[in-house]
């Protein structure tokens, strides 16, 4: 697809009654980059919120036709997208920051040039996820990540790998083939083959099928001997290669990368692998100055590998999906991931909105676990985060978007992030209770951290607990013990102190039975539109200054202080494990 687009804002809302998706005509329609970030590229709508249309020409690919389809693949879009195809109507969605596949042979004229138009809409409604009371990252707006076309077979298959650990470099493989067949019935062949890093063939299976219009499934079930399990120390990585032969038609294949691994809680512990994990992390947004939500691989490649450099093993991606080359980085770095759905702060209406959970709630939920399914660094699928789940509505969607994550894959660990602490009413459903605290920032000591983990622990006496958020806002030129009206001190000196306080406090040899890691607030300074005048110091307005580094990836001296102590967390579990 081409990188310049045709674009309008629609402030009025008047595109899709004008029919703007219906001709290709000049008047009116801007510039702009695909992939890119609009509020980032036309800084005078910084603020914007509403419908935006974006609009190009392409020619099909050449092999388009009677045994092709023609998918339209949206990397991720805010929030809300509809899509027209030489005027008419292709689809839309509802779902923010998700890949969105749209199926548009019915549409395309081949050989020709077609016009793509795109809608989308960045505005926030009050029911929905996110909803009114969002406003801890920038709204972004557009077609954030790339927009790609892709031919495939009508008859095409899906794959589910899960791995389930017997004993060293012992393990059964499941694979679970979804063939989608537009036609049928029509009979076939499905084919897989495991390959290991070096391209040799650890396994291979033949299975003839008989495929019915809609969705197949099949699956494929082996024990394997001397494989290598995927870990942060030894990220090894294996292929695996799907082929759909039908007895007419074209034929079908796709590829995985995939690992050996399993994620487990075992009382108060969690094990990787049959070995005790602890979580070593940090948050990370996916923001960068001039560039907005439109990071290039290499930019959050770079990022990755500057995490792993800190002697973290976990990265939290909040507060929605990121865009899907972070996972496949993680999974050669050896980075655990935890990834959420953007539900944050959400109101109690909203969550107890049943028409929220099936339009928004539970198609986020499936679409996330259903993109990243495959990825070995994906341990923590979470629900919300930071939502009044000390209501017992609230406490409700909890328990129904946990029970929903346990049904869809019960290989991986479900939770949220609370800010309830010891009120929260939804721990009970949860694999890993995780609490974001602040004290010694925004209420309490510094040194209430510790105590306050131990009276969660002695309510929850049978779960592991995280901290999945704790940080200091950290400001070059800040004068060391001068604080602004809310008595925060936003010195870099101050922000080694916090850290180091509370990494000692969540470290602590006493708790360490029940630890089970923790998830620095956050990686690198970004855009917050809820920072802005009398909220925040002048030299950081609209800017959350709690990262490890600067917007621009230059380290503060809180980066250096947590990878000494990561890196010492590091050294004493390996040593440990030597024994």
């Amino acid at each position: 697809m081409p990188k310049t687009w045709a674009f309008r804002f629609d402030p009025q809302g008047q595109g899709e009654k004008e029919k703007w998706f219906a001709d290709n005509k000049p008047a009116g329609w801007l510039k702009v980059s695909v992939p890119g970030s609009y509020d980032v590229e036309f800084p005078g709508k910084k603020w914007y919120q509403g419908p935006a249309w974006y609009r190009t020409m392409f020619v099909p690919p050449a092999t388009t036709g009677a045994e092709r389809e023609t998918i339209l693949h949206l990397g991720g879009v805010v929030l809300r997208t509809k899509v027209w195809v030489n005027g008419r109507m292709a689809g839309s969605s509802v779902l923010p920051y998700t890949g969105l596949n749209f199926d548009i042979t019915p549409f395309l004229q081949p050989g020709q040039q077609n016009l793509l138009v795109i809608e989308t809409d960045n505005s926030i409604l009050a029911r929905a996820l996110p909803d009114k009371k969002w406003s801890g990252w920038w709204n972004d707006g557009g077609l954030i990540w790339p927009v790609t076309l892709e031919t495939r077979s009508p008859i095409y298959s899906e794959a589910k790998i899960a791995t389930r650990m017997i004993s060293t470099g012992v393990w059964t493989l499941t694979v679970r083939a979804m063939t989608h067949d537009g036609r049928g019935p029509v009979a076939g062949v499905l084919r897989l083959r495991v390959v290991d890093a070096k391209g040799r063939t650890i396994w291979r299976a033949r299975r003839g099928v008989r495929l019915n219009p809609g969705e197949n499934r099949s699956v494929f079930r082996v024990k394997l001997h001397a494989v290598e399990s995927w870990s942060p120390g030894r990220p090894t990585l294996y292929g695996l290669r799907l082929s759909t032969e039908p007895e007419r038609g074209a034929s079908d294949s796709v590829q995985y990368p995939f690992g050996f691994r399993q994620i487990e809680v075992r009382g108060t512990a969690l094990y990787l692998n049959g070995r005790r994990l602890v979580l070593r992390g940090v948050a990370r947004h996916e923001f960068y100055p001039g560039e907005g939500m439109t990071m290039t691989p290499a930019q959050n490649a770079r990022d990755l590998e500057d995490i792993k450099a800190l002697g973290a093993n976990f990265v939290r991606l909040p507060h929605y999906p990121q865009s899907s080359d972070v996972y496949s980085t993680c999974d050669k770095l050896g980075l655990l991931v935890w990834t959420e759905i953007p539900a944050w702060q959400s109101a109690a209406a909203t969550l107890e909105d049943p028409t929220v959970w099936s339009e928004y709630a539970k198609p986020e939920i499936t679409a996330m676990i259903r993109q990243h399914w495959n990825h070995p660094s994906v341990i923590i699928w979470s629900v919300a985060n930071e939502i009044p789940s000390s209501e017992p509505g609230v406490a409700a969607y909890i328990q129904r978007a946990i029970h929903l994550v346990h049904r869809l894959d019960p290989t991986r660990l479900a939770t949220f992030a609370s800010d309830r602490r010891e009120h929260d009413l939804s721990f009970g459903s949860v694999d890993i209770i995780a609490v974001n605290e602040y004290y010694g920032w925004y209420y309490g000591k510094n040194s209430d951290a510790g105590a306050d983990l131990d009276l969660l622990h002695k309510k929850w006496k049978n779960k592991p607990i995280m901290v999945s958020e704790f940080g200091s806002g950290g400001i070059a030129g800040w004068k060391p013990g001068t604080v602004n009206a809310r008595g925060q001190d936003y010195s870099l000196q101050h922000q080694v102190a916090f850290l180091e306080s509370h990494l000692r406090q969540i470290f602590a040899a006493k708790r360490s039975s029940y630890i089970a890691g923790a998830s620095i607030w956050v990686y690198n300074d970004f855009p917050d539109p809820g920072r802005g005048p009398g909220a925040q110091p002048a030299a950081s307005q609209y800017v959350n200054a709690k990262g490890l580094v600067t917007e621009d990836r230059q380290h503060k001296p809180a980066y250096k202080a947590v990878q000494a102590f990561y890196l010492h967390l590091k050294h004493q579990d390996e040593a440990q494990r030597g024994r």
